[in-house]
């Protein structure tokens, strides 16, 4: 059974550490149904776009920046690197 049937008659939480950069990339669920999200990372990468259109694909939404802005969680030792938000 894939997610999106599994999905239809129950809730699902999938939590891990994807290594991916998804900026503040949106959800597009539903056709036109658009949640937005805030990080103060802005930066996507090719990880990260994959992970969205696949979640999206699956009916599923990342919570990351959901509500409040989603924080660093990654700060580089060089601080002129400054941090992101791994997904």
């Amino acid at each position: 059974m894939d997610a999106s049937e599994f999905t239809k008659n129950t809730q699902v939480i999938i939590a891990g550490d994807f290594n991916s950069r998804v900026g503040e990339l949106t959800n597009e669920v539903v056709k036109g149904k658009v949640r937005e999200r805030r990080s103060k990372d802005k930066v996507e990468n090719s990880r990260g776009r994959t992970l969205m259109k696949e979640m999206n694909e699956a009916g599923l939404y990342l919570m990351t920046g959901v509500g409040s802005e989603a924080e660093f969680t990654f700060e580089h030792a060089n601080k002129e690197k400054g941090g992101e938000v791994d997904d």
